[in-house]
């Protein structure tokens, strides 16, 4: 991949604090682990724990942000506490072929590896993108070659989708992106419209206020299913039960958007004329945020502004795809520009301060994930995620700038304790914490 100034994405894993088996790498880039942990102990996409203030909509919302977030990142259980050592810290930038145990039959996967671990297991980059965990007793062979990585055209990246999904699923390109969809070329030029307008307006608006974001080495691959049947199937084999109810994810496995179709968000028969699409679409505002924030997601991920299976603190990553998302109800799409303010988030968080926002809650969001993996709490997470990069952006943009940079340094699966993470976010904004948040608070009363 090919990154510039200050937003290199490093691939080594030098200085990771704590062993990495076949275990963590599994549980990394499928998420299953820390799924089963967090239902375990606190209820995760499970209603039966939740606590009683939680009417039924929020319980449905707070499932499928849990969802969303899930399909978004992997973490191992318990990663605060551990340590690692014996980690190569070199990926190999070649072409390997692995060859993989699949029941009595066997898989190849091509790409490069990315982490390589002491008892044989390793994490692979597929030239589509995709991670693979290699566990040691699934693995039949590794061969090197000598042909430099590189990522396959966007013709063999439509075709593999097409054929993964079947005959009745189209490919449509454009500049930044490969899509296959089943919606129709209506439809799908749409969204590759929205989709060109979040990119061009994405790097425009992040390389104004001080960032060197890198082009995209591939085009981002998009599935857009056409219905919400086949989509929740889709979602559910994919990421998990949590994500049937959703309009859209991105997973960080795949590094695919996963999309429904929004012109039957309202009820009734989908447009099927270019003129009435704006009008179906128009109903659905808050579902045109959520491709927006999905895709932000997506950008993000791959311009070096964040670091797939880094410490991303997900105040700051769901943060900003919030401060990209925000409706725009004058806007026939639904969605003008990044950084507007968003009114559903501002209620959100007007309502979590006058109603259970307790002492330390910035910190908390700060410290690292725990409040985005608890359903009583995620609603109110993401709404102070917005509330505070919104914050952040207009009366200490030089130094959320400057810690976004930091962030997007990080080392793959390089953990940081929870004290290590206000350490980061001191040495940019300062000791007095309880000086900012006092500010913050002012700042979003008088929104």
């Amino acid at each position: 991949m090919s990154y510039t100034s200050d937003l290199i994405v490093p691939r080594s894993v030098s200085n990771v604090e704590r062993e990495v088996d076949a275990t963590d790498l599994l549980a990394y880039v499928s998420g299953y682990d820390w799924r089963e942990s967090a239902t375990s102990t606190r209820g995760a996409c499970s209603t039966n724990n939740f606590p009683t203030r939680l009417n039924a909509g929020r319980i449905w919302l707070a499932t499928l942000l849990l969802g969303l977030l899930f399909s978004l990142f992997a973490v191992t259980a318990g990663a605060d506490d551990s340590k690692a050592e014996n980690v190569e810290t070199q990926p190999v930038e070649v072409i390997t072929a692995i060859t993989l145990k699949q029941g009595e039959a066997s898989v190849v996967h091509r790409g490069r590896v990315l982490i390589q671990a002491q008892d044989g297991s390793a994490l692979l980059e597929r030239t589509d993108g995709q991670l693979i965990a290699v566990k040691p007793d699934e693995l039949v062979s590794s061969i090197e070659s000598e042909q430099p990585f590189q990522y396959i055209p966007p013709a063999a990246l439509g075709a593999q989708l097409k054929q993964e999904l079947g005959p009745s699923f189209d490919l449509f390109e454009t500049e930044h992106y490969v899509m296959v969809t089943d919606a129709g070329p209506v439809y799908a030029e749409w969204c590759g419209r929205l989709l060109e307008r979040l990119h061009d307006g994405f790097y425009s608006y992040w390389n104004k206020a001080g960032l060197e974001l890198s082009p995209l080495s591939m085009k981002l691959p998009v599935i857009l299913f056409a219905d919400q049947k086949a989509f929740q199937t889709y979602a559910v084999a994919d990421a998990g039960e949590a994500l049937a109810q959703a309009r859209g994810y991105y997973s960080a496995r795949t590094n695919r958007i996963v999309l429904t179709d929004l012109r039957e968000a309202d009820g009734g028969v989908a447009a099927r004329e270019d003129r009435d699409v704006a009008k179906k679409i128009e109903a659905s505002p808050l579902n045109v945020a959520t491709v927006i924030h999905e895709a932000t997601h997506q950008i993000a991920f791959n311009c070096g502004l964040h670091v797939r299976y880094a410490d991303n603190p997900l105040w700051l990553t769901e943060g900003l795809a919030i401060y990209c998302e925000s409706p725009d109800l004058k806007n026939r799409s639904g969605w003008r520009t990044l950084g507007i303010l968003h009114r559903d988030r501002l209620k959100a968080f007007e309502d979590y301060v006058k109603n259970r926002r307790p002492a330390g809650s910035l910190v908390t969001l700060l410290e690292g994930g725990d409040r985005f993996r608890d359903p009583s709490k995620v609603i109110d997470a993401y709404a102070e995620s917005w509330a505070f990069t919104y914050f952040l952006m207009r009366r200490h943009k030089e130094e959320y700038i400057t810690f976004l940079k930091n962030i997007s340094r990080k080392r793959p699966l390089d953990w940081s304790t929870q004290p290590a993470r206000l350490d980061e976010f001191r040495q940019v904004f300062g000791n007095d914490l309880d000086a900012l948040e006092k500010e913050f608070l002012i700042y979003i009363r008088r929104l």
